[in-house]
């Protein structure tokens, strides 16, 4: 055999070795690059298993979808280790913002010279007395309210008794009697409604100091000490034109309920359910400023 021909063989062999040394050296890099796409695939898949669990390895607080995610976020508090929640918060009002309920009324049905128009008067100030009862439960959350009356038959006692027969006697009987009337309705509508819409905070019961002696109206005269009349217990007592705004520590005078008072302080809210004439320095009675005792509530 010619020396040409060896040559050419040998470098065929030489050729064919080094063609399947590179083929050999791409199938080990393919495997490679396989195995490690295999193995992400498998941890990708691993994760994701257990993440449906809720147990990914990077899923350190808390079940949630992205790894990445979930260790930006803090673990969730308990509810004991939450802080407190602050109280509700109250109207924005400040004292100087107290608004003056009592106005004295204008219009026909307020001609101070006509008797009959006296009970509309009474009527416009009960209105007003309940509006600040209203205004002092908005402003405020430890103040409660006892209306005079009896819980067991649902019945108010404001303007009844003493002051019926006032009704009755004053002036013209025929005339005042249908008043008493129209004056007691109305009054039942504003107690049911103030009863309604603070229930739990409004109620009938007892009035006064348990340490009155003198108890002729002992139906509705407090005996129990921790209910006495303060700033966040309120008394709603029948009152008249001249004792339902008295200065502090004045002592009042009158009969029914003024049997269960003695003097006035916060807690003793008279509501004038009669009057004893129909001049119009009696009418103006009805309507004097009540600001300052409205402050020690709230």
């Amino acid at each position: 055999m010619s020396t040409k021909y060896i040559k050419k063989f040998k470098k065929s062999k030489k050729s064919k070795k080094s063609k399947k040394s590179k083929k050999s050296k791409k199938s080990k890099k393919s495997n490679k690059s396989k195995n490690t796409n295999k193995l992400k695939y498998n941890y990708k898949k691993y994760n994701s298993k257990k993440m449906m669990k809720g147990g990914n390895i990077c899923n350190l607080f808390g079940n949630t979808t992205n790894s990445r995610q979930s260790t930006l976020r803090p673990p969730p508090r308990k509810s004991s280790e939450l802080p407190p929640r602050p109280p509700p918060r109250l109207s924005t009002k400040t004292i100087t913002d107290i608004p003056n309920f009592h106005v004295l009324p204008t219009g026909s049905d307020f001609d101070t010279k006509k008797k009959e128009n006296v009970v509309n008067f009474v009527i416009e100030h009960q209105k007003n007395r309940f509006r600040e009862l209203e205004y002092i439960l908005d402003n405020t959350t430890d103040v409660k309210v006892i209306i005079a009356g009896t819980p067991s038959t649902g019945e108010h006692a404001l303007g009844t008794g003493l002051a019926k027969e006032q009704w009755e006697n004053w002036g013209d009987n025929k005339k005042n009697r249908p008043n008493h009337t129209k004056m007691i309705t109305k009054l039942k509508k504003l107690v049911n409604a103030i009863m309604k819409k603070y229930k739990g905070r409004v109620s009938l019961g007892a009035i006064g100091l348990n340490t009155k002696t003198t108890k002729k109206d002992k139906n509705y005269c407090n005996e129990d000490p921790t209910q006495n009349p303060s700033s966040k217990i309120i008394h709603v007592w029948g009152a008249n034109e001249n004792n339902w705004n008295l200065p502090t520590n004045t002592t009042i005078h009158g009969g029914g309920q003024v049997d269960c008072l003695d003097t006035q302080t916060p807690g003793i809210f008279g509501i004038a359910t009669t009057v004893h004439n129909a001049i119009p320095n009696s009418i103006n009675n009805l309507f004097t400023d009540t600001t300052d005792k409205i402050k020690k509530y709230l």
